[in-house]
């Protein structure tokens, strides 16, 4: 049987144990919370869904963005008593799975971060599969999917824009699109399920003459 572990993230007490007894009630095992200068290490040396109380005290869209960025393929889910549309909306740019104001709905939490439903699914994953695609063009993937511009990931990844601008540029051909916007409805797609799969173009002749230049420079 497959593990039901998952990070709650907060600093009142009362907010955490609003979420973790429930959890625990229906079977989840709750890590322990770690210091918040070490949250990000922490969460990835110990890969779970992640559920996170935007009162926790630190920058919680960089937080999330960062996850993403360092690979973090679990659920994350962010809560508050209160919210703007424009909050919530970065959120979920930044990566977040689910928003919530509290009380948390704890039958649609426990559907996104239960391991049937996260580990079954992840785009990135299905597209790297389909793709020869390395680690560092998953996560420019990822923020491209996002809307981060090359500034953005190449500060979020500590590349340069030049660096950044080459791996979007061959995950586009490797992918047969043209631009991040067809990159983000791919991955949403997959995400939700309205496209099934996805098959690699077959290279046309401008890739065959490409590889041509490269075998006679070699």
């Amino acid at each position: 049987m497959m593990a039901r572990q998952a990070h709650v993230l907060a600093s009142d007490k009362e907010a955490r144990r609003a979420v973790v007894e429930p959890l625990e009630a229906r079977g989840f095992r709750v890590l322990p919370q770690p210091r918040p200068h070490d949250m990000v290490g922490f969460v990835l040396s110990q890969p779970a869904p992640v559920v996170i109380d935007m009162a926790f005290g630190l920058d919680t869209v960089s937080f999330v963005r960062d996850l993403r960025a360092a690979g973090l393929k679990a659920p994350v889910v962010v809560f508050a008593a209160a919210a703007t549309v424009p909050v919530a909306v970065a959120v979920m740019r930044a990566g977040a799975d689910d928003f919530q104001e509290t009380p948390v709905d704890m039958e649609r939490l426990e559907g996104i971060i239960s391991p049937t439903q996260h580990l079954a699914r992840d785009p990135i994953q299905v597209l790297a599969q389909r793709i020869r695609m390395g680690e560092m063009q998953m996560q420019v993937l990822r923020l491209m999917a996002e809307g981060m511009s090359n500034k953005e990931t190449g500060g979020l990844l500590r590349i340069s824009p030049k660096t950044s601008e080459r791996h979007r540029t061959a995950i586009l051909r490797k992918l047969g699109l043209r631009n991040s916007a067809q990159v983000a409805r791919l991955v949403a797609g997959l995400a939700s399920g309205s496209i099934a799969d996805f098959t690699a173009p077959t290279p046309g002749p401008e890739a065959d003459e490409m590889r041509g230049r490269r075998a006679a420079r070699a």
